[in-house]
């Protein structure tokens, strides 16, 4: 059906042959002129800089008519598509297939990443690697115990490598990872990029949360950095109850404290107020109910 009033070419023409290789009639059919042309017997048809195309599968052109000034007018411009095939949709590449993302070579990159940043494109290969193939994830020598290297130097990579073994029996040793290590900006923004795009463990988000409060309230460093320390928990404390990731109830007290502690900043006295107010609704719903 496809096929039916589709536009055909015969002749040379239909090989994409040029102009001046007329119809030989009294020929076999494909067979090429038992003589070529001379110039002088070219045309000026023949001589244009003009060669026709193959014989493209496509529906016959629509004539669209326009109105101007209370007559009708067919579009010439849009006649054009029409004429020249190139101008139509071509074929998709796929440029993976010529890409490098050998195990050898990614497994170079990991090593590297995990002691330095790696460049920009070096990031891009290795995450288009994993995207292409996440099973290289199991063989590329990655470890539990390589992850908070890796999240400290080249957090986009792990973030990549944590969203590969999400479904494995492998991921809660590379979560226990997670929360055992230092705390510091990249690990909150790669916790909050894995509460986005996977569901998480409730205990897991609860293990995560009391290791933030804990290394917050037990570490040495200047008042500036401890103050700006409880910001970013209390901030990422707030998107937390937010969005609804955790149950308020278990971790009530644990947050409670740690607002009361630090209630001479801003950012622990809003959410205070947060699950106060929160929790001043759950005991409301609780009597109506």
């Amino acid at each position: 059906m496809l096929e039916q009033g589709m536009p055909r070419l015969t002749g040379p023409k239909a090989f994409s042959l040029t102009g001046a290789l007329r119809d030989q009639d009294d020929q076999e059919e494909f067979a090429p002129p038992e003589t070529g042309i001379l110039p002088s017997q070219l045309v000026d048809d023949e001589l244009l800089p003009h060669y026709f195309g193959p014989n493209f599968l496509r529906p016959l052109p629509v004539e669209e008519v326009e109105e101007w000034e209370g007559e009708d007018m067919i579009s010439d411009e849009l006649d054009a598509i029409w004429l020249i095939p190139g101008t139509l949709p071509e074929p998709c590449w796929e440029y993976s297939m010529c890409f490098n993302h050998s195990t050898s070579s990614i497994k170079q990159l990991l090593s590297k990443a995990v002691r330095t940043p790696l460049e920009k494109e070096e990031t891009k290969t290795f995450i288009r690697a994993l995207k292409i193939d996440p099973e290289l994830v199991f063989h590329i020598g990655m470890t539990p115990q390589k992850l908070p290297n890796l999240v400290i130097h080249n957090a986009a990579v792990a973030l990549e490598l944590l969203l590969c073994l999400t479904h494995t029996v492998q991921i809660t040793k590379y979560y226990d990872a997670l929360c055992s290590m230092k705390l510091c900006l990249n690990t909150l923004e790669l916790f909050n990029h894995l509460l986005g795009q996977v569901e998480l463990p409730q205990d897991f988000i609860h293990l995560f949360m009391k290791s933030c409060i804990n290394q917050c309230r037990n570490t040495q460093d200047t008042k500036a950095n401890k103050t700006r320390m409880v910001r970013l928990i209390c901030v990422f404390i707030h998107s937390i109850i937010k969005g609804k990731y955790i149950n308020l109830p278990d971790v009530y007290i644990d947050i409670h404290s740690f607002c009361i502690d630090f209630s001479s900043i801003k950012e622990a006295n809003g959410v205070l107020k947060l699950i106060q107010s929160e929790q001043a609704q759950r005991n409301l719903m609780n009597q109506s109910g």
